[in-house]
């Protein structure tokens, strides 16, 4: 539902959220400590998402049905 109401580039960068979820649950609970190429990766990633935020192309409206 939420594709449906607002820009896919906007939804799907709160995606890149379970990103960073992930590396707080693979520490908190394993004790999982990434390398820096891990880190990299998941900058890269994130970052992405960040700029699909910005460079968005900008919403076009619906168009409205005809009423006959």
């Amino acid at each position: 539902m939420a594709y449906q109401k607002a820009n896919a580039a906007w939804i799907s960068a709160f995606s890149y959220l379970t990103v960073i979820v992930a590396t707080f649950y693979g520490f908190a609970i394993f004790g999982e400590v990434l390398s820096p190429a891990d880190w990299a990766g998941g900058l890269l990633i994130v970052g992405s998402g960040i700029a699909l935020i910005f460079i968005a192309p900008p919403r076009q409206p619906l168009d409205k049905p005809s009423q006959h």
